[in-house]
């Protein structure tokens, strides 16, 4: 990292050797003042005659540290112009700050830059297993009714802020999170697959693909559902699976507020289909179309899944340009363990955890809960659960 950020500075600096004083003139009105900025965040320069290409250079009072960064195009408005400081941008410095084009440098004057107030929380992916686990057997441990209570010892266990839950059926599974975790300060969010209703039909036992949070980390500002399938916005009842899939499957949604420092988040949660990468690409072309419909404030997105592909899967090629996979990303990371233990029977990487790339999140771990809570039952579920703790 260090060497990293030596590299970029010392870019800057040539930038700045390589450039002389005249001719260029400061921008009218431009305003250079100490400003509270958050990662990710555009930093507005206010003035007029800022251009696309411009660079705008950080020297820090001693000389030590040095930043660029570009104006691009679409960022030059009547009143200004906005940039990114780049990640490695070292904040509570005061800085000089230029205007350079081409050969040509202006100082436009000095700032401090006070990084905002960053909410840590932890976002966990949980496939729970249906009810019946696999056989339906009552005495096996594998049944849910066996197990419930060495999951919510999980839950307790690592106090994970939001929880993406996928395969709960409604009726068995889901009331009885609601039961527990309640209790614990969680809000829980989700419909059936087959019944949108908001009190459904008791004898209803489609899963919930759903998202649950701690109230006192996050407001709820707005959510919803919807299929996957070709009629995103009807429930599944009566319906095949949608795109030739094997099971019927579903995405819920949610813009939250951060509760110290007012940020807001977009979650989503899904679970993919077991049949086919084919099947899969349909899935996740129409859950990036609705992001970007449900999206509007271009929030940075956190998505978990039971995706049924390893993250090498050419179907993700889709995102890797706009999403990052904390897995790889956290600096302290479970990244050899898999995810889908099968009961014993496996070590597949199934489940994921991806965040927006460029908008300020940073990742912190990466952790899969392999861990055993009841001494007589050896899995709390078929997948590991995993989780990450971020900070934005």
């Amino acid at each position: 990292m260090r060497r990293f950020i030596s590299i970029l500075a010392a870019a800057a600096s040539l930038v700045l050797a390589g450039c002389s004083d005249d001719d260029l003139k400061v921008p009218a009105g431009v305003s250079v003042e100490d400003v509270e900025m958050y990662p990710g965040e555009p930093y507005h320069i206010a003035g007029q005659g800022f251009e696309t290409g411009d660079l705008i250079v950080f020297e820090s009072s001693d000389s030590q540290y040095r930043f660029q960064a570009s104006v691009l195009d679409g960022n030059v408005y009547s009143d200004g112009a906005d940039i990114f400081l780049p990640d490695q941008f070292i904040y509570e410095l005061e800085y000089r700050v230029y205007l350079v084009r081409g050969i040509q440098r202006v100082l436009l004057g000095t700032a401090v830059f006070h990084r905002g107030l960053m909410q840590e929380f932890r976002v966990m992916s949980s496939n729970i297993r249906v009810y019946g686990g696999d056989s339906g057997d009552k005495t096996s441990p594998h049944f849910w009714d066996n197990r419930k209570a060495a999951l919510i010892s999980m839950y307790k266990d690592k106090s994970p802020d939001i929880i993406g839950i996928q395969e709960a059926y409604f009726n068995s599974q889901w009331l009885y999170l609601k039961e527990q975790l309640e209790p614990e300060g969680y809000e829980l969010i989700g419909r059936s697959i087959d019944n949108w209703d908001d009190e459904p039909d008791m004898n209803n036992a489609s899963q919930v693909v759903g998202i649950v949070f701690k109230k006192d980390r996050f407001s709820l500002i707005r959510w919803g559902v919807f299929s996957l399938s070709e009629t995103p916005d009807e429930p599944m009842l009566g319906q095949t699976p949608g795109f030739g899939a094997s099971y019927k499957r579903q995405a819920t949604w949610a813009e939250l507020e951060l509760a110290e420092n007012g940020r807001h988040i977009f979650m989503l949660n899904t679970h993919l289909d077991t049949k086919s990468d084919e099947v899969r690409k349909l899935e996740l072309e129409l859950i990036l179309a609705r992001i970007e419909m449900y999206n509007t404030d271009n929030l940075p997105v956190f998505m978990t899944a039971d995706w049924n592909m390893g993250a090498t899967s050419s179907v993700f090629d889709i995102i890797r340009d706009s999403f990052e996979l904390s897995r790889t990303t956290a600096p302290v990371s479970d990244k050899t363990l898999g995810t889908f233990n099968g009961w014993g029977e496996s070590s597949s990487f199934l489940d994921h955890i991806w965040y927006s790339s460029g908008k300020g999140v940073i990742p912190l771990t990466y952790k899969v809960v392999n861990e055993q809570y009841d001494p007589e039952i050896e899995y709390y579920s078929d997948h590991w659960s995993i989780y990450s703790d971020f900070q934005y």
